[in-house]
């Protein structure tokens, strides 16, 4: 008896671990499209190598030996006469082996624990994709124009008649309503500096620092930001005119809280410098490095002021893109052979770019936690086909949603807008275990509902 149990139990083991090595392929493939950021898979090269064979055949092999012997010896043990006597249904009976009730409590539990957390991070994903950016994302294509490869240097003056060359053309085209370089659009980046201004006394250098961005004429609209006060850029700020910007709303509250900010001057190169910058305009506040951020205050310069190499080219546009987006490359490649466009993306997208730990981190945690349920599918199907305590699931939920409050906390760092212990996250996870539950309590007791009493009394 005990050598046909183990002989059973290697063989079960055996061929599960046969299956594991061929579902590696195919799960291991899987997995890598869920790490990539595009329908095309990361070129790494994931074949399991024969250390990784060895450990999952040696797993097999420890798992025939620990859990084919112990129940064989435990069988060897059990008195002959007295099993006689008691029946099969007493002798077989599952109920007296707390050992297979503490399995199933602890796979439930994990398995609601991975639930749990795969839900926290789905809904945290839905949670910073709806967060507004500040800027309409729709109708909207950036532009990564090397302008470097003219060889023009950063203080050259023929680069802004090159950067307003290119918007005028781009602009031109059918369809196309603004088009305007910047030094950085979203998710790129930042140049900080500290501003300095005689209107207010702000003792704290931290408070001092705004971002600063160089943009072109047309940026506003290309960006879909709306201009709240004054004006915008236009032909009349030149090189030799006074230098202008326009700001945020968080700068204009910041700096010139006391009246109408356009008019007023401030400087980012020390106290000195605080009548060098005329302010035109203000915008609305946006975000531009990341969903989560609070939003800083903003200082925009136009580029016929402050010659630098700039790649961003953003496209506002109306119709479909796959039109427009082969005459803006033809229009560039026109102006200038030398202008390598290296990529063309939409804003939206471009904004999910910036989630791609966390788009990460949910398909991950939503693919172990479904091989969890249906783990825990098999494993509660199994036992109960043995007639294994209606109670246990539930032991294993509760056990779960203790785990889950515990081990959650650790990835609160990674939640928006979320905490841990969500409730309603997790009673979704526990309902939808208790369901997975309560089908593989069904299938058995079907089953069992069907047989003939009569034949049961005659087995016994």
């Amino acid at each position: 008896l005990v050598r046909q149990l183990f002989t059973e139990s290697a063989l079960l083991a055996l061929l599960g671990g046969l299956a594991g090595v061929a579902l590696s392929w195919w799960g291991g493939r899987l997995l890598l499209l869920m790490a990539s950021d595009g329908p095309e898979a990361l070129p790494l090269d994931i074949t399991p190598s024969i250390r990784i064979l060895a450990f999952t055949i040696g797993v097999s092999v420890l798992c025939a030996l620990v859990f084919g012997t112990a129940p064989a010896l435990r069988a060897s043990r059990t008195e002959p006469n007295a099993a006689l006597k008691a029946g099969k249904s007493t002798a077989l009976s599952p109920l007296r082996n707390p050992l297979g009730k503490v399995f199933v409590v602890a796979q439930v539990a994990l398995s609601l624990l991975l639930l749990v957390g795969a839900g926290l991070f789905v809904r945290t994903l839905i949670n910073l994709q709806s967060i507004p950016t500040g800027f309409n994302e729709e109708n909207a294509m950036l532009f990564m124009v090397d302008t470097s490869a003219t060889g023009y240097k950063g203080e050259d003056p023929r680069l802004p008649v090159l950067l307003r060359d290119v918007e005028d053309r781009v602009r031109a085209i059918p369809g196309v309503q603004a088009a305007s370089f910047a030094f950085f659009t979203f998710h790129q980046g930042f140049w900080t500096t500290p501003a300095y201004t005689r209107e207010t006394d702000i003792p704290d250098r931290k408070n001092r620092i705004v971002r600063n961005n160089i943009v072109g004429q047309d940026f506003f609209t290309a960006m879909g930001i709306p201009l709240v006060q004054g004006r915008s850029f236009g032909p009349q700020d030149t090189n030799k005119s006074q230098q202008v910007a326009v700001i945020s709303e968080s700068m204009a509250q910041r700096f010139f809280p006391n009246g109408w900010p356009v008019g007023k001057r401030f400087g980012i190169k020390g106290p000195e410098s605080a009548d060098q910058i005329e302010v035109i305009g203000v915008v609305k506040d946006a975000k531009y490095g990341n969903l989560q951020e609070e939003i800083k205050p903003m200082a925009f310069y136009p580029h016929s002021q402050r010659p630098d190499v700039l790649a961003n080219l953003v496209v506002r546009f109306s119709g479909p893109a796959s039109l427009v987006v082969p005459q803006i490359r033809q229009t560039i490649r026109q102006i200038d052979r030398n202008l390598p466009i290296d990529d063309v993306v939409s804003l939206s997208e471009q904004i999910g770019r910036s989630l791609v730990q966390q788009k990460l981190v949910a398909r991950i945690a939503s693919f172990f936690g479904l091989l969890a349920l249906l783990l825990a599918c098999i494993g509660l199907y199994g036992v109960m086909s043995y007639g294994v305590a209606r109670r246990t699931n539930e032991i294993g939920i509760i056990v779960g949603l203790l785990a889950s409050f515990a081990i959650t906390r650790t990835a609160e760092s990674l939640l928006y807008e979320l905490k841990p212990n969500d409730p309603l996250t997790i009673t979704f996870a526990a309902l939808l275990l208790v369901m997975v539950a309560t089908l593989a309590g069904y299938l058995p007791a079907r089953r069992a509902a069907r047989i003939d009493p009569m034949i049961a009394l005659r087995e016994e």
